[in-house]
């Protein structure tokens, strides 16, 4: 379980540098280099999806795997909600929103602000982590997504806001259901389950939605 979480932690800050060099490198042939120009809205878009997807990758590594599939689910799928809802909220704040990503951004928005209050109440009543007998597999699992997640999503910036938002967000929406389908194969709680087939259905229409983009 250790060597997991050193791969894990290891790889978010490998994410984390290729994604910073991505939304700062500069054109060696550009006149203008080292000069301290005001960024462009693009730039500093792209700058503030980097910086939420690192801070996503980062709390949902701050805590180790246990093998308890519902516990691990939850403490997971928070920070990853949060991700997408800050990734939305920036979307919604550029001046470039394309009006098909607007509703979905906010519905993005407010359908994982109720699945975070909803799984905050339940981790609440749970209390500590049970790790089961399949406790090695569940962690295997849920390491394999986030890598996964985390290669997807480590790509350059192109400079325009709804392709960024896009491009990122269909990795981030398919490690959820990825996670969903995790907790679906060995949970026998009731409200998670429930969740994680609504997780699954709404997250893959939406995926196909930004497919369409």
């Amino acid at each position: 379980m250790i060597l997991i979480k050193k791969y894990l932690v290891a790889a978010v800050l490998i994410s984390s540098v290729a994604l910073s060099a991505c939304s700062t490198a500069t054109d060696p042939t550009d006149p203008h280099e080292g000069h301290h120009a005001m960024p462009s809205p693009a730039s500093r878009d792209a700058s503030l999806f980097t910086q939420a997807n690192q801070q996503m990758m980062m709390d949902m590594h701050a805590t180790e795997l246990t093998g308890d599939v519902d516990y691990d689910f939850v403490m997971g799928m928070i920070p990853h909600h949060q991700g997408a809802i800050d990734m939305a909220a920036q979307l919604l704040e550029s001046d470039k929103v394309a009006d098909v990503l607007r509703p979905l951004a906010e519905d993005i928005i407010a359908a994982q602000l109720n699945e975070i209050s909803f799984m905050k109440a339940w981790l609440a009543s749970y209390g500590a982590a049970r790790p089961s007998d399949n406790a090695e597999q569940i962690i295997a699992a849920y390491s394999a997504i986030n890598a996964q997640m985390m290669s997807d999503m480590s790509l350059a910036t192109s400079g325009d806001v709804n392709r960024d938002f896009v491009n990122g967000m269909i990795p981030h929406h398919e490690a959820a259901v990825a996670m969903a389908k995790v907790l679906l194969q060995f949970s026998h709680d009731p409200a998670l389950i429930k969740m994680a087939n609504a997780v699954i259905r709404e997250q893959a229409r939406e995926i196909e939605l930004m497919q369409q983009y």
